[in-house]
């Protein structure tokens, strides 16, 4: 891992409130030759105290493995669940395969083995519609784009709720219907997605003349180091219309 990655990381990191990034400068840490594990650790741990599904896995996983500092294997085990209840795809894999051979301290479980694996069965399923939306939309289909993120989002997928959203925001595939952008960019949200549904909901709320919310929603995307947001809420605050909605992949 090159020195100008771990320096990105560490500035997105420390600039941000989004718990994604500290388990991004985690990763960096964890993947560079040598490993700094201890640092790894720690900000995972700041991540998955936070709720971050991603530090959830991953700091659970050290603290069963004894990785950059003492084991803690209960604990350890406790959030691999969370991440697992979370829809974590890696996590759920894990926890599967735990219950269904009994390893890693969990007790054998047909039953949980077979709730978790069905589970991530339904999340792998979600993806791979959001990816063939995501292409279809790309192709210039978005009739296509969107049955297939309203199939996703049905699954309770997040980017798929996003790219409904989207595209009602932008009449794409169909009429235009604000209420139901809306709700969908908050459904997004609610299920975890942080970098575009807080910023689209704050340029739509200022369009519909609701300024007080979308100070709050632009605001809370900026507190996450988005640049984007930060104009938008200083045109905002200018008096200006804040910029066009995007979707993220």
């Amino acid at each position: 891992m090159s020195t100008d990655a771990l320096q990105f990381a560490q500035r997105r990191a420390w600039r941000s409130t989004l718990p994604l990034w500290w388990s991004n400068l985690a990763a960096v840490y964890a993947t560079r030759t040598p490993p700094d594990l201890v640092r790894a650790r720690r900000w995972y741990r700041r991540a998955a105290v936070a709720g971050d599904l991603r530090g959830c896995f991953e700091y659970g996983l050290m603290l069963l493995r004894g990785e950059g500092g003492a084991a803690h294997p209960a604990a350890g085990r406790r959030l691999l669940e969370r991440a697992a209840k979370g829809r974590d795809l890696d996590a759920l894999k894990v926890v599967a395969h735990a219950y269904r051979t009994g390893t890693l301290g969990f007790p054998s479980s047909p039953r949980a083995a077979r709730m978790y694996g069905a589970e991530c069965d339904r999340v792998q399923r979600a993806m791979l519609l959001f990816s063939k939306a995501y292409a279809a939309l790309e192709a210039g289909q978005p009739g296509r784009a969107r049955r297939l993120f309203t199939q996703g989002a049905a699954l309770r997928d997040a980017g798929c709720a996003l790219g409904l959203g989207y595209l009602y925001d932008h009449a794409l595939g169909g009429r235009r219907d604000v209420q139901q952008a809306e709700s969908w960019y908050r459904r997004a949200h609610a299920w975890g997605e942080t970098l575009c549904a807080p910023y689209n909901l704050g340029l739509l709320m200022a369009e519909r003349g609701r300024m007080s919310l979308a100070r709050r929603w632009l605001q809370r995307a900026a507190s996450t180091g988005d640049r984007d947001a930060a104009a938008a809420l200083k045109r905002l605050q200018s008096g200006r219309l804040p910029g066009a909605p995007r979707m993220c992949r």
